[in-house]
């Protein structure tokens, strides 16, 4: 069975049927193509997002790892200082110990 179509002449009108399916397999296509670009763009969006999170968290991280070293530092300093203060006060005590424990201190 054929059909005129205006501006083509005489159409075999399976294949008429043909391009009208391929046009609704088209739009469908589109349609589908539409909601996945959609939906990979709101995935970006959403990378974008995570990755701004992980670098907000690296920063917060050595922040941290920086703070525990200036942390660590101190405290190995403050040990020697104790270090030194208990050697200083020991010697000292053991000076007073002597002096007070001399045959000469009665004298003194």
């Amino acid at each position: 069975y054929q059909r005129r179509v205006r501006g083509v002449g005489m159409v075999d009108e399976g294949l008429m049927k043909k391009v009208r399916n391929s046009d609704s397999d088209l739009d469908e296509m589109t349609k589908r193509y539409k909601v996945s670009s959609a939906l990979l763009d709101e995935k970006q969006e959403q990378l974008k997002t995570h990755k701004d999170e992980i670098r907000i968290l690296r920063m917060t991280i050595d922040s941290y790892e920086s703070k525990l070293a200036d942390q660590s530092r101190l405290i190995t300093k403050l040990q020697k200082e104790l270090t030194d203060v208990k050697g200083t006060l020991a010697v000292n005590l053991l000076d007073e110990i002597q002096h007070a424990t001399s045959p000469y201190s009665a004298l003194i």
